[in-house]
């Protein structure tokens, strides 16, 4: 079990006031005698007294956190009247040392119960999603204490709360408080659509998925009762009314279709979680990797399957997780009569996926202007070159109607979430362009009543095709 270390300040202390104390952590070869000294005018060692009892927290609080800088199990923040150091390790303990304190300090040692990082504590962030503190004995506030941070967990944390939520109890006998997190952790995992790379497994971007260190308190009178620590990933997904409270992944690789059309020249990302990851083999070959799935853009990584494509007509990608293994497999077509036009989208993962669209193709031009009756002349002089009726500012916005192929019935699950995606681009010339999906209704097709399963959708391009002034 974890431990926090709580140091809090009275009054701004007087010269050589400290705590001092000594954490013995074997499974870290550590074990020190930790002394935080104040002084008037201190030599390396030492902290400051500041001006004020808020100069000599943050005198403390920088102290703290240039001491521990090498030991990447220990973070430091800086909190109301103090600080708190939490020493992330399973057996840490404390020695008996003499005097802990002298002045007008105390010195708290408090059990911190951090749960493991799991598949399942990737959070769907476009759902909501609720962490709630469940005491065993009386209490009567609970807060909420959110750092939300990108890069390596812990270590990247940020010093002070990103998000602070408190929340009291309404009604006795009250076991349970719950805080809805998503709306606070989802805008941080907002990303456009990056260049995909070729073969070999790659990263997703650092702005695909973010971080949430959630400390929850309990209190009762005033008192602190209880501390739960929990790390979350969110991602930019969602879950459905039928996958019930926390929809969870319920799949190592992000896709809801295990049977993928891809066309040759095409790029098809296929993303997966890194975490447990064994191995992973393409079209009967091994990809190599090396992932860290304690940084946040790494434990979300994609293959470019569209980067494996060469004469074959069909072959598959097998992802073994131990005890699981997960395998796609991709039917392989080429363009021929019509353009073919991608369209990538995030998936209800959060995550990019594409349908092509290789039949007929359309574009529509809609122009919207404002009409005037203007002076018809020529430096004063009456004109019959001159217009009686001009437009003003003229603009065009251009729309693209797309055709699928004839698609097997699996693929109204992709469609429908391209439909429910707030990103979607069509690639068109090798270039990706966002789009916007007009069209709000779908009649989902079968095979038993419609025989063929083909869509047309229209998409209009999120910018004027004029690069005006205004």
């Amino acid at each position: 079990m974890a431990k926090k270390v709580e140091i809090r300040l009275g009054d701004n202390p007087s010269n050589n006031d400290y705590v001092a104390f000594r954490p013995v952590v074997p499974s870290e070869f550590y074990a020190n005698l930790t002394s935080f000294i104040y002084r008037t005018t201190p030599t390396s060692g030492y902290v400051t007294i500041g001006a004020t009892k808020l100069d000599s927290i943050t005198n403390l609080f920088n102290f703290a956190t240039t001491y521990y800088s090498s030991y990447a199990w220990v973070s430091v923040t800086q909190v109301t009247n103090g600080i708190d150091i939490l020493l992330n390790a399973p057996d840490v303990t404390f020695d008996t040392i003499g005097t802990p304190i002298v002045g007008d300090l105390t010195l708290s040692f408090i059990d911190v119960s951090i749960e493991p990082f799991t598949r399942d504590n990737i959070i769907l962030s476009r759902s909501p999603y609720n962490l709630d503190i469940q005491p065993t004995m009386a209490f009567d506030i609970a807060t909420l204490n959110m750092k939300v941070y990108r890069g390596t967990a812990t270590t990247d944390a940020p010093s002070t709360d990103t998000f602070t939520l408190s929340k009291s109890v309404i009604q006795a006998g009250q076991t349970r408080i719950n805080f809805e997190v998503s709306k606070f952790v989802n805008d941080y995992c907002k990303s456009n659509i990056p260049t995909f790379g070729t073969t070999g497994v790659h990263t997703s971007t650092s702005y695909d998925s973010v971080w949430l260190d959630a400390e929850i308190n309990a209190y009762y009178l005033g008192t602190k009762i209880g501390t739960s620590n929990k790390q979350y990933l969110a991602i930019d997904g969602f879950g459905y009314h039928t996958e019930l409270y926390n929809p969870k992944l319920t799949k190592n690789v992000l896709s809801t279709n295990t049977t993928h059309i891809v066309y040759a020249g095409s790029d098809y990302p296929l993303y997966f979680v890194s975490k447990d990851l064994v191995s992973i083999t393409i079209d009967g070959s091994s990809v190599s990797f090396t992932l860290d799935d304690t940084i946040n853009n790494q434990i979300i990584a994609y293959v470019n399957i569209g980067s494996y494509i060469s004469t074959q007509s069909s072959f598959t990608a097998v992802f073994n997780y131990g005890a699981t293994t997960e395998t796609h497999t991709f039917i392989v077509k080429n363009a021929c009569k019509y353009p073919l036009y991608n369209v990538f989208f995030k998936n209800k993962f959060g995550f990019w996926q594409s349908i092509p669209f290789n039949l007929r193709s359309k574009s529509t031009i809609n122009v919207e202007s404002s009409d005037y009756m203007p002076v018809v002349s020529t430096y004063g002089a009456y004109s019959l070159q001159s217009h009686n009726k001009k437009s003003f500012q003229p603009s065009a916005k251009e729309i693209i109607t797309l055709n699928t192929d004839y698609i097997p019935e699996y693929y109204n699950d992709i469609i429908e979430e391209m439909m429910l995606s707030e990103f979607i681009y069509v690639e068109n010339n090798g270039v990706y362009l966002p789009v916007n999906l007009n069209k709000k209704s779908m009649d989902k097709k079968t095979k038993m009543f419609d025989k063929l399963i083909q869509y047309t959708f229209d998409f209009e391009y999120s910018f004027n095709l004029m690069n005006s002034v205004i």
